[in-house]
């Protein structure tokens, strides 16, 4: 008889129910239904794993005025509802993209500072380019946002080892990212 520890290897590996069933051809979809019921009630009573609480939701945005020009950083980190971080940094004169991609390097390393633990970081940009290009759908052409995307990467993996945390990458409507406009704003005032 096949073990709970095979099937889940399995189903790890190939992602596929179909090639599961194929390959254990007296295997019952009600086990493995109850297998896996079973299992996310056990992963529900423990809670998150290493001591995570929840998600930190982070808002960043960059701005060059002109552009190139004077720039600034802005973001906001939250945690259950409430502001844990906020970002509002001069950058000197770089490229908006440029802001942006530092805008983030500035908020993913206040995200590792977090003493608490938490289960996911998701990050909202209304940057469509920057985002894209970390979520690997479009190839980076500027060897200075190559560099940064780099740097954004060894961030990322930081607090994957580090927290445990699972990261995402969305790309907002500008309307919704105001606070972290308004701070990257406030930072090219405040130095200028």
């Amino acid at each position: 008889m096949v073990k709970d520890a095979e099937i889940f290897a399995f189903l790890a590996e190939k992602q596929s129910f179909a090639k599961l069933y194929q390959k254990y051809k007296t295997l019952k979809p009600s086990r493995v239904k109850n297998m896996l019921i079973a299992a996310s009630k056990k992963i529900s009573s423990e809670g998150p794993a290493l001591g995570a609480t929840g998600v930190v939701e982070c808002f960043v945005d960059g701005a060059a005025a002109p552009n190139p020009g004077p720039a600034g950083a802005g973001a906001v980190l939250s945690m259950d509802s409430r502001v844990i971080a906020e970002i509002s940094r001069y950058l000197g004169i770089k490229t908006n993209n440029q802001a942006e991609y530092s805008a983030l390097i500035l908020a993913l390393d206040e995200a590792a500072k977090i003493k608490e633990g938490f289960s996911s970081l998701h990050v909202y940009s209304d940057s469509l380019l920057m985002v894209n290009q970390i979520n690997g759908l479009w190839r980076v052409k500027d060897a200075e946002i190559a560099a940064l995307l780099s740097h954004v990467k060894n961030k990322i993996e930081i607090i994957k080892s580090k927290k445990n945390a699972s990261l995402s990458f969305t790309h907002i409507a500008r309307s919704k990212n105001k606070t972290a406009d308004a701070l990257s704003v406030l930072a090219i005032k405040s130095k200028n």
